[in-house]
This record gives structure tokens, sequence and C-alpha cells, in this order.
């Protein structure tokens, strides 16, 4: 399906950005869950062009269906888009551009929880190896799992980092996380060291250029270019877990910080996670872990 620019288009990404305060990569994400919810109602119902004051709770149910039988789309992402569409419509009955809300008679679909996937420290150091092992000078694909891993921040906030967002002297990284919400994060000396060596040969496009990682055109790096290269090096280094993708780098950061005795409010700000019941998912996995070398007792 062709892309489809939804109602109001701009004044919602601007709201989303201003009002709320959300990264670019966030309000990416928002677009392109109501671009294709308005393909689909453009497809099946409005051929010439969605009627938002049409628009009812069948629709969006229809979506959500689609989503799950043509997209393959599981709970949790079917969830995130019917997030979206609860931003939109809400946005759009402040604004008095629409009297009722199909999204609202809708809840959430029920989705399993699942313990966070993560990497043990002999998986980390094996694609952290394989991140310089398989690399070129300036080594930037070593750098970026360096500091994936030990800083524990989303893919968004490393492919946002600019320049003035480092400083290797007083070995400390800031982050604008979500919600706008800024937070500094201390850097070891191995990622400084990654990260100064990648630096000095880095190469811009443009002299301008403030991105950090930057991929081969001289620009900054986009979600899926480093989501290919961690695919790619994660074969390099024979890891082949399931449900693997940067995001697990994260959970492995807060794993590995738990395990070696952080305790969890710590771990919050590092996380830079609002509410510490986001940061305790990580105790359940260390007990699991516990639980585990528990059974291998010679008593039984």
């Amino acid at each position: 399906m062709k892309e489809e620019s939804f109602p109001y288009q701009q004044e919602f990404t601007d709201y989303l950005e201003i009002e709320r305060g959300l990264s670019d990569g966030t309000v990416e994400g928002y677009r392109r869950d109501l671009n294709i919810f308005t393909q689909l109602m453009v497809r099946e119902f409005f051929p010439q062009g969605m009627i938002l004051d049409q628009l009812e709770t069948k629709h969006v149910r229809r979506f959500l269906v689609y989503l799950k039988k043509e997209r393959s789309n599981d709970a949790g992402t079917r969830n995130r888009k019917l997030a979206s569409l609860r931003s939109y419509f809400s946005f759009l009955e402040i604004q008095g551009y629409v009297e009722s809300n199909p999204v609202q008679q809708l809840k959430n679909v029920k989705t399993a929880k699942l313990l966070p996937v993560f990497l043990t420290k002999d998986e980390s150091d094996r694609l952290i190896n394989a991140a310089r092992m398989h690399n070129k000078p300036p080594y930037r694909d070593y750098a970026m799992m360096r500091v994936l891993l030990q800083t524990g921040c989303r893919l968004d906030e490393m492919v946002s980092l600019n320049l003035d967002s480092l400083n290797l002297e007083d070995r400390y990284m800031r982050i604008i996380g979500k919600g706008n919400k800024e937070r500094m994060i201390p850097l070891t000396d191995k990622t400084c060291a990654a990260l100064a060596e990648y630096l000095a040969g880095r190469l811009p496009e443009d002299k301008n250029e403030q991105a950090v990682f930057l991929n081969q055109r001289g620009r900054r790096i986009s979600h899926r270019g480093v989501q290919l290269i961690f695919n790619q090096t994660c074969k390099e280094a024979g890891l082949n877990k399931e449900r693997l993708t940067v995001h697990k780098l994260r959970h492995t950061c807060f794993t590995m910080l738990l395990n070696a005795g952080v305790d969890l409010p710590t771990i919050k700000d590092i996380a830079g996670h609002e509410n510490i019941s986001s940061t305790e998912i990580y105790v359940h996995v260390t007990q699991r872990e516990i639980r585990s070398a528990m059974a291998k007792h010679p008593l039984g």
C-alpha cells in the first residue's frame, strides 16, 4: 500500500514534539503507525480519502485484525499501534476536530508477561570482540556496542547522540530520553577509549555534522542501520538467541549491574525509568538465575 498522510498530520506531530517533548524517533513511530491505519482505511472504506467524522469503533477493530492476520504483529506491537491511535484521537478531541472517539471503547490485547532477553557476560564479550575483529578502523561498530552495553541507553538515544553530548575528559555522556528528560551517564575507561578511537577517525560528509555515529555516507546513522549492524555482529559472534534485538543490550546492561550488586534506585536513574516498577523486572531475571543455580545443589 502506498503511504497516505492522515488528517492534521503536521499539527499532531508538532504537538508530540513541542507539547509532549517526544524524541524524533518516537514521533516517527507515531507517524508510521497512523500512516498504516490511514492506508487501510482508504483501501477498504474511504477510497476518496479518510473522513474522521465517519470513523467508528468497527473500523479500528478491523485495523487490529489486519495487523494480526496480514502483518503478523504480535500483541505488544498491536497495543503500541492502538496507543498511537488513542493519542491521535485524544488530540483531535481536544482541538475540537472530532465529536466522538472511535478508540475509546477498545482495550489493549492481553500479552504474555515475558522476562527480558539478555546476554550473559560471556556472550557480551563475544559480541564486543566480534564488533572489533570484523570491523575496520576507526571501529565505529565496536564503539556502538560498547556504548549500548555499558550505558544501557535506548537505540533512539544512541542514534540521537551529538558531539556535544560526550565529555570524554570527565567521562560522561548526556542523554535526552523519553519526555525530553535529560540524564548524565558515567562512561568507563574502555568505553571512553573506544569512543576516542572512533571519533579520531570519524569522517562526516559535512563538517557541520553533529551526529556522533555516522553511516558510510558520513551522515547520522539510522535506527535500521544500527539494527542491521547488530544482526550481522551477532552472526559473527555465533549468537542466535530468539527475540534478540538491539534493545536487548539495554536489558543486558541492567541485569549485569544488578548481578554486580548495584541497587534498584540507581539502576532506575541510569535507565531513565519514570517508575521503579519498570526496573523491578530485572529482579525477576536474577531470581530465575538463582533458582537455576540452586537446582544444581549436590544435596538435591
